[in-house]
């Protein structure tokens, strides 16, 4: 028993009055955290919202009716919100061209992309449809769950071959999974990293998110004083020169998403460049890296540099593209070519 004395009374403080206030300060604090939880549910909605803004224009373009447009953005939230409190959910998708992904939303970033919007860096999807054509071949360097790949292995057909070069280990099967599904024999894939010498280098892996693996990625290397966040694995590491042995003149295009890595991808295919080479790039540029990617390709090897201004289908259904200033600092997708565009990939 504990006594709680003032000057005007006193007071016989017992058990159960302890007990009471235990529990409630247990409620107060629960309801605290539940707070804090659902507003950092909340800017994770509207950060991911930003992100994947092209649900909202896709909706628009079609021109629903306000109460069908608000309809489908409260559903949009709801999904959001299944997806920040990692509520677990496997789909299947069939694309409007007519291919399938599986996985789950949660651990899948692709999926997650179709699930929400229907669609995946759109942009990039139109340019590949414009230009890949039966026979051609298609290397894609970090290729992840297979978006661009398996689309890819359905332009060229069976006579032409897509490369899938990925070294994080948890994106093989799905990888592997999404192309038998879609009876694809033209996609071959390599779990190894692309760089400039044949050798073995550390890889870090962020649990949970698959989207911030690579060689050189900053935001891993912070993450990384995190306990239990960073998982380091070591991988393969190829030249693109000496793994894949094609004719020049056959490889259309060559899409770069390494997380920082780009500069040792493209020492590892000099032996290409120096070459009278017609190949297209699309890069992911990372700030750190433009000015060597835009030095090499600009400036010596001529290519001219392209940008969108944002990742996403118009209303009228085309893709802009910028030219690219040879001193950008930028994190985006970038078009290097040496041929003029093509009318409606240029507007």
């Amino acid at each position: 028993i504990i006594y709680f004395n003032t000057k005007r009374t006193s007071y016989k403080l017992k058990k159960m009055d302890i007990l009471s206030f235990l529990l409630v300060s247990l409620i107060i604090f629960i309801l605290l955290l539940a707070s804090a939880s659902i507003i950092i549910s909340f800017v994770s909605i509207l950060v991911f919202a930003n992100i994947n803004y092209n649900f909202f224009y896709y909706n628009r373009k079609a021109k629903l009716s306000d109460i069908a447009y608000i309809k489908n953005t409260l559903i949009f939230m709801v999904k959001m919100v299944k997806l920040s409190l990692g509520s677990k959910y496997e789909i299947n998708v069939t694309t409007s061209d007519d291919i399938k992904y599986c996985g789950d939303v949660v651990k899948s970033t692709l999926c997650k992309c179709f699930y929400l919007n229907n669609n995946y860096e759109p942009s990039v999807t139109v340019y590949l449809k414009k230009i890949l054509k039966e026979g051609d071949i298609f290397i894609d360097v970090g290729a992840n769950e297979g978006v661009f790949g398996i689309l890819a292995g359905k332009l060229v057909g069976p006579t032409g071959k897509v490369y899938c070069i990925e070294p994080l280990p948890k994106n093989i099967p799905l990888l592997k999974k999404n192309i038998q599904i879609n009876n694809l024999n033209n996609v071959i894939i390599y779990d190894v990293a692309a760089g400039d010498e044949d050798t073995e280098i550390s890889f870090f892996e962020v649990k949970f998110f698959n989207m911030l693996g690579g060689a050189e990625n900053k935001m891993a290397t912070v993450l990384s004083k995190i306990p239990g966040l960073i998982q380091e694995s070591k991988v393969k590491q190829r030249r693109l020169d000496t793994l894949i042995n094609e004719p020049l003149d056959k490889i259309k295009l060559i899409k770069i998403d390494t997380e920082g890595h780009e500069e040792h991808v493209l020492k590892g295919m000099d032996t290409w460049l120096k070459g009278e080479v017609s190949f297209d790039f699309i890069i992911e540029m990372t700030p750190s890296k433009s000015k060597y990617i835009t030095d090499l390709l600009l400036s010596k090897h001529k290519y001219t540099g392209y940008m969108h201004w944002m990742d996403s289908v118009a209303y009228d259904d085309k893709v802009y593209w910028e030219r690219l200033d040879i001193n950008c600092n930028i994190k985006k997708n970038v078009l290097f070519t040496k041929k003029p565009l093509e009318k409606g990939i240029l507007n």
